[in-house]
């Protein structure tokens, strides 16, 4: 912003939590003075940046709450005849979906997936998945990638396999990607973070 003079809107910066996201941004106004550099710079979690995303796409669909993804696990889970609980095939249904391979979720995850989708509903997982999909596909608006000409990302080492495949997506073509992350310091590998792709 002050050396090279980079518009604030082409500066996207991600991290892992709406707390430090916060902070981040009350930074970047202490340190340059200028409130409208806070407001212009995207700034936010994987899932608060992809729901951007999606919504500049033009993409129609409704954020579900916690209540009303049980309900259609339930739905889904009784509707299939299985057992689990519906706490615990919606863990199974995010790591699926985060590309865990030890996922056991059969039929029901098909049928919790038609569900969501007969009422436009998307889960947090799938705010990435969508956000990948569409960036794959090319079917995005001209000049999306100018406000990820310049890409951050703090806590690199909790990234998992989805979330890293998007960051490379964001950073093309220019490569102007900064990211900060210490191995040590993992704390998501329960949720299939991988702190070696650093290296990748």
């Amino acid at each position: 912003l002050e050396t090279r003079r980079v518009r604030p809107s082409e500066i996207t910066a991600v991290t892992f939590t709406n707390q430090a996201a916060a902070e981040m941004r009350e930074r970047v106004v202490r340190e340059t003075g200028k409130r409208s550099a806070g407001r212009m710079m995207t700034i936010g979690t994987f899932h608060a940046v992809c729901l951007d995303f999606l919504k500049a796409q033009g993409r129609e669909f409704f954020l579900a709450g916690e209540a009303e993804l049980r309900e259609l696990a339930e739905q889904a889970l009784d509707e299939c005849g299985q057992t689990m609980s519906a706490k615990e095939f919606l863990e199974q249904v995010s790591r699926q979906k985060s590309g865990i391979a030890d996922a056991q979720t059969g039929q029901a995850y098909d049928r919790y997936e038609q569900l969501k989708a007969e009422k436009k509903l998307y889960d947090f997982d799938d705010l990435l998945l969508c956000t990948a999909d569409l960036i794959e596909s090319g079917n995005v608006q001209p000049g999306w990638e100018k406000s990820f000409r310049y890409l951050l990302v703090d806590e690199f080492q909790d990234i998992n396999r989805l979330q890293y495949e998007i960051v490379k997506m964001l950073a093309l073509p220019e490569n102007n990607l900064f990211i900060v992350g210490d191995d040590d310091q993992s704390i998501y590998r329960f949720r299939g973070a991988k702190p070696e792709l650093m290296l990748g």
